[in-house]
């Protein structure tokens, strides 16, 4: 077992050690690694390709080797010392290349430490920032042009002091805020904030200034009448040619209505993912689907990427082209918003199960699309033909009824019979829990919900949508919704129960809840149907199960005087 501890973690080290490799020869910044000494160690092919040099060139060799001369080397040197030990830190640095080319290069300097928090190396990463230079002396020079572009561009732009006060707006930005220029120059930028956002802007525009740049970092910006705007930050830091703070160079975009629209998709996404029934879209000229939910793809067996080249006809074997055609012309026409029918649906590995189709056609901007929710009734449809049978057929559908059905005596709680359903639910055979009481075998998670339960049957002999907690054979918790009545068994009362597990159901329904979307109501319009049914299924089988029962007790009369 340790052995296989051990490579399991030799494995993951490796796997960790790949992940590491192909991030460091993918990063386009140059990396160089070097000891205390200075003496390189180790390059990213980013690295070889800015510089020149090939690895036999530069390895081994110390990092003097690669700056404009001696006092720049000497110079990050002394920056070394100053941070030793800290944070990464950040300096401008003129390297020269094998070719004799000196850039600019910033630099972002990461101290190697061992076991014992000693430093033991250095990591630098070096970008080329020429072009970003060139740009800063070309704006440097043409601050007519800048502000042509400052006042009429459609973004909003601030610039910032060194201690985060406004210094500027252009007329986007006061637009979008509804403030004058007289207003916020000079006022603290973090005043403008939420208050859940100022303490992050405190913590890192120290660390923006040091960077030297920010990317879509987000805020929420308070509007002049008070409500608040999300916006999408960009920035930079400007210097001057001393390399000196000069401001800050921020643009910001108002992405208000876009978060809104992310969580409408996110709500939507949610909704049609989290699903327990199958839903389709199909486009409304070629029927090949867009969009399946999970619920269905796992049902029908088929993947996305299958499901995307395929129509609601390759798994309806019931219908033909032209059949099909004529069932949705209703919706084309408008003469029906919506069409409920049932047929049969086969999936992958050809097994037919039944299903109800509720089928409508909604029109978006570009493109109708027909939407099917699916409910498979393969057991519903079981539970009817069961109940049309004889009494041994109900018996039948007794045992293997998915709920759980279980008979037990009214003054001790001692089962008498169980189905099925609750072996399957409850994880219980029937030789475990046949002849011991509830009590015993610990199985009401709140002995008060037993309690209630006996209450309400005696007070009115019929108990229905008892919501309750069971514990399983596992010792796992599921919640159960029950309904009861007391039979007479042999001349002493019992209770008949029959128990949906509704587990899964309390958990959609506590996230379906939040949402109140088209989509969603067509889902709430169905599963109330669905529990209409299966309430009026409820009720049927409880009058065959005491039809059973007074059928056995007339048997036993019939025996006792045949006996005679």
């Amino acid at each position: 077992m340790e052995n296989l501890e051990d490579k399991t973690k030799e494995q993951l080290l490796k796997e960790s050690e790949e992940k590491y490799r192909g991030l460091y020869n993918s990063i386009r910044d140059s990396i160089l690694v070097a000891d205390t000494n200075r003496n390189i160690i180790e390059c990213n092919p980013a690295f070889y390709e800015l510089f020149g040099y090939s690895k036999d060139e530069i390895i081994g060799k110390q990092t003097v080797y690669i700056y404009e001369n001696e006092s720049e080397f000497k110079a990050l040197g002394e920056a070394l010392k100053q941070h030793y030990g800290d944070a990464p830190f950040l300096k401008t640095v003129n390297y020269k290349k094998k070719s004799g080319e000196v850039f600019p290069g910033e630099t972002n300097v990461f101290y190697l430490k061992d076991d014992n928090g000693e430093v033991n190396g250095f990591i630098g990463l070096i970008r080329d920032i020429t072009e970003r230079e060139q740009a800063d002396k070309a704006l440097l020079d043409s601050e007519e042009k800048y502000h042509l572009l400052y006042d009429n561009t459609p973004m909003s732009y601030q610039s910032l002091n060194k201690d985060g006060t406004i210094k500027n707006t252009n007329p986007a930005w006061l637009k979008t805020l509804g403030y004058t220029q007289e207003e916020v120059v000079g006022k603290y930028f973090g005043d403008l904030l939420h208050p859940d956002h100022k303490a992050h802007f405190e913590k890192n525009f120290p660390a923006f200034k040091k960077r030297g740049y920010v990317h879509g970092v987000m805020f929420k910006i308070r509007h002049k009448d008070g409500h608040y705007l999300d916006i999408s930050f960009e920035g930079r830091i400007g210097y001057l040619p001393d390399g000196s703070f000069k401001q800050t160079y921020c643009v910001f975009e108002d992405i208000t209505e876009r978060k809104k629209a992310e969580k409408e998709i996110k709500r939507f996404s949610r909704i049609f993912e989290d699903s327990f029934n199958e839903i389709f879209l199909f486009d409304a000229k070629t029927f090949i689907f867009t969009e399946v939910n999970n619920a269905a793809q796992k049902n029908l067996g088929y993947s996305m990427e299958e499901l995307q080249k395929m129509t609601p006809l390759d798994f309806k074997p019931e219908f033909t082209s032209e059949s099909f055609a004529k069932l949705v012309e209703p919706l084309r026409t408008g003469e029906k918003e919506k069409i409920v029918f049932e047929t049969v649906h086969q999936r992958k590995d050809q097994s037919l199960y039944n299903v109800e189709v509720h089928l409508q056609l909604l029109h978006f901007e570009q493109e109708d699309l027909f939407v099917a929710i699916i409910l498979d009734i393969s057991e519903r449809k079981q539970i009817e033909t069961n109940l049309k049978n004889s009494e041994e057929k109900f018996r039948r559908a007794f045992i293997t009824s998915p709920d759980s059905i279980n008979i037990n005596r009214l003054s001790d709680g001692l089962y008498v019979e169980i189905n099925s359903g609750f072996t399957k639910i409850m994880g219980y055979s029937e030789y475990e829990v046949i002849g011991k009481a509830s009590t015993e075998l610990n199985i009401w998670a709140n002995p008060s919900d037993r309690n209630k339960l006996i209450a309400g049957l005696q007070a009115n002999v019929l108990v229905e949508n008892l919501e309750a907690k069971f514990r399983t054979k596992n010792g796992e918790l599921k919640d159960g919704l029950m309904s009861a009545n007391i039979i007479e068994l042999n001349n002493e009362p019992h209770i008949l129960s029959i128990t949906r597990d509704i587990t899964e159901r309390k958990k959609a329904e506590e996230e379906l809840a939040k949402y109140r979307e088209h989509l969603e109501e067509l889902i709430k319009e169905r599963t109330q149907e669905v529990d209409e049914k299966n309430k009026k299924l409820s009720d049927q089988m409880k009058i065959f199960v005491g039809r059973e029962i007074k059928i056995r007790d007339l048997e036993n009369k019939i025996k006792g005087l045949q006996g005679k």
